[in-house]
């Protein structure tokens, strides 16, 4: 009897946190019984926000050159640009990017949990609530807490944005958002990991095996995939056009 209250017992929530990272299978067995999503949400964001703020002035920097350089843009609208990177204006541009990203965030979390919804219960004929859901999702997401832990340092030794945990990392900057640049940004240890953590995660919950749900999870990333990479490319073609390339 004991066994059995102590398995319906939740696991504490900073337990829960450091089981997905180390014993997942055993996290999400917890988080199915007990779809708790907020907290979770709450530290991805967080470790989100403080590495924003840490590598502001980088980010800043990055977008003011990439402004600079852009072909594409004339003289009025460049300097119309650069007038965003008034330091007068640096607090409320902070905020408003810290703003943006809860918010961003939100709504990532609950697009994703949608279209698992829709692929895991309608597409392969399981039952789970969207709140069991949202919560493997949410527990998924917290790869990105180490990522901000290994990335951010490496940003501020080296002054630059120019750090990634992707094969990216292999090209220059100025080239990331290319075809190329973007097909080996998807090739990220973290990345791998999270979705690792997903499948996991969705398995345990509709009872399915592994490999029906990685299927379907590597079926829609793939999609994802292909449709930036288009993108890169039409906007690749266009610039060129512009320029005359």
């Amino acid at each position: 009897m004991e066994d059995i209250q102590s398995q319906d017992r939740p696991i504490s929530f900073f337990q829960r946190i450091i089981l997905v990272l180390t014993e997942p299978a055993k996290a999400f067995a917890d988080i199915v019984a007990h779809p708790r999503w907020i907290g979770a949400f709450l530290i991805v964001v967080l470790a989100g926000l403080v590495s924003m703020q840490a590598s502001f002035p980088y980010m800043m920097e990055a977008q003011e050159r990439a402004f600079q350089q852009n072909p594409n843009m004339t003289p009025e609208q460049t300097e119309m640009m650069m007038q965003r990177f008034d330091p007068e204006k640096e607090v409320s541009q902070r905020i408003w990017m810290s703003i943006m990203a809860v918010v961003g965030g939100f709504l990532e979390l609950l697009i994703l949990a949608g279209l698992f919804t829709f692929g895991c219960s309608f597409l392969l004929g399981g039952e789970a609530t969207f709140k069991q859901v949202m919560a493997v999702i949410a527990h998924s997401l917290l790869v990105r807490v180490p990522k901000v832990l290994l990335l951010t340092p490496l940003i501020l030794v080296k002054q630059s944005m120019s750090v990634s945990s992707s094969l990216a990392v292999l090209l220059p900057m100025d080239q990331w958002m290319t075809p190329l640049g973007v097909l080996l940004m998807q090739i990220d240890i973290f990345k791998i990991w999270g979705i690792a953590l997903l499948i996991t995660g969705l398995a345990t919950l509709y009872r399915f095996s592994k490999g029906k749900v990685a299927a379907l999870v590597l079926g829609f990333f793939s999609l994802w995939v292909v449709i930036q990479v288009v993108l890169a490319i039409v906007a690749s073609s266009l610039f060129g056009g512009l320029t005359g390339g």
